[in-house]
């Protein structure tokens, strides 16, 4: 019996088989002489509460990424019951890692006509805030290979991660969190496996990874134990070329390719144009220009968003109102989302608190437990039990490579609990704020 996904897209035959699901050549049942690429979903991964929280904010987001260098997402479904499905373009082309595998290795000119191709197609989705995570060159397809029109195509972004919303789950809260699989052993960045944010430029650490074998025909790491390679990326200094057994790369192309490997974020190129830049102006080519799409008109290049507007009179003061029993109040604390993991652990631990719920971009904590009326409360013997506290943050990282978060901090009775003491009530959120100022470190 032949498969059919979402209703409407009929299995012709599998594609393969990765770490986060099966994909499968599929056709539309209206259009049969059509191709579409369907990727569902392992049961394994599905099962992940967060996973599914990020695939169906995903799916609403991926449908603004249209661009010529990046297969374009057409359907997708959480709900499907062989599993989560992605229903992507179908590009014919051949693999990069086909290819390498073919060829080798390829010249300096030719590897970065097709870096241009790359970098157009990160700059764009980095621009709508989503990081790919998985970028190898199983996930690049080489389209006229070999013509003067080749050129690259950037697949299977469909399980990238947004990078706008902070994501600071109850897991992580209680020290349990584990990261989910994304990423593959030879091409994941450092901060992944330290267990660090991850933001565009782990983007570029992949590129750099895949440069050093399009130029070499190797990695950069000799390990191929995979608990010594992962320990390699945070650890250790790559392969010269000289020790890869490549002298005939120019200097400065090498230069530029080490560069993206650094260990840290901040000491890479800070985005995908520069990059291109770097590595154009190392072959004395323009390849940033001479790879632009022309079907995407200059006026509104999406690979090219207008700088944030910078402030003149440092970060916005802190502000609080009062609504009803709500008190609202909006800060932004400066550091890394890690720290805020850790600086909220604290708080929770210091006054007995527990997450209660999380998603990205939310949290939501109790303080004290809500009270149920019983027989002892109508005889006025827990008087002495103070009311609980709900506390909802809503985070926002205004620069997906900062360490800025804005926070809109909310305290509120949970649920349907009515105060016995308002005013001392209100007390208590106003000593819990300052206190949760610092913890934050913000800006008051």
């Amino acid at each position: 019996m032949t498969d059919i996904f979402l209703d409407r897209y009929e299995a012709l035959s599998s594609l393969g088989r990765g770490s986060m699901g099966q994909v499968y050549l599929a056709r539309p049942t209206t259009q049969p002489d059509q191709r579409v690429v369907v990727k569902v979903m392992h049961d394994r991964v599905a099962r992940q509460p967060r996973f599914k929280q990020l695939f169906e904010r995903e799916i609403q987001f991926m449908g603004q990424l249209r661009h010529p260098y990046a297969t374009r997402l057409i359907d997708a479904s959480p709900r499907d019951p062989a599993g989560p499905c992605l229903v992507m373009e179908y590009v014919k082309g051949t693999p990069l890692d086909a290819l390498i595998q073919k060829e080798k290795r390829f010249t300096p000119e030719r590897t970065g006509r097709l870096l241009g191709c790359l970098c157009h197609a990160l700059e764009a989705a980095h621009a709508l805030g989503i990081v790919h995570r998985d970028l190898k060159p199983a996930n690049l397809m080489i389209v006229d290979v070999g013509t003067h029109h080749e050129s690259l195509r950037v697949m299977d972004f469909g399980l990238a991660q947004l990078t706008q919303k902070p994501h600071i789950s109850a897991e992580r809260l209680a020290g349990a969190a584990v990261n989910l699989a994304f990423g593959t052993p030879s091409y994941i960045c450092p901060e992944q496996l330290r267990g660090d944010e991850v933001d565009a430029r782990g983007d570029i650490y992949s590129v750099g990874v895949i440069l050093f074998e399009m130029l070499t025909g190797t990695g950069p790491y000799p390990q191929t134990d995979t608990q010594q390679l992962l320990h390699a990326h945070v650890h250790d200094q790559p392969l010269t070329f000289a020790l890869a057994g490549v002298r005939d790369v120019p200097p400065q192309v090498e230069q530029v390719v080490q560069l993206c490997l650094s260990k840290f974020a901040n000491e890479r190129p800070q985005s995908a144009r520069e990059l291109a830049e770097r590595y154009g102006r190392a072959i004395a080519e323009d390849i940033w220009e001479s790879t632009r799409p022309t079907d995407i008109p200059e006026e509104v290049d999406v690979a090219s968003p207008p700088p944030l507007p910078k402030r003149k009179d440092g970060p916005a003061p802190p502000t609080t109102e009062q609504r009803g029993d709500c008190i609202i109040h909006r800060l932004e604390a400066y550091m890394p989302e890690r720290i805020a993991v850790v600086k909220l652990r604290g708080f929770l631990e210091d006054y007995g608190g527990q997450a209660v719920a999380s998603e990205p971009g939310l949290l939501r904590i109790w303080i004290g437990q809500p009270h149920r009326a019983n027989f002892f409360s109508f005889l006025g013997l827990s008087k002495h039990r103070p009311d609980p506290i709900e506390i909802e943050f809503v985070m926002e990282k205004p620069e997906s490579n900062g360490n800025r978060l804005q926070m809109t901090i909310t305290f509120r009775p949970p649920g349907h609990h009515v105060l016995r003491d308002p005013e001392v009530w209100q007390r208590s959120c106003e000593n819990l704020l300052h206190e949760l100022k610092s913890y934050l470190i913000a800006h008051v």
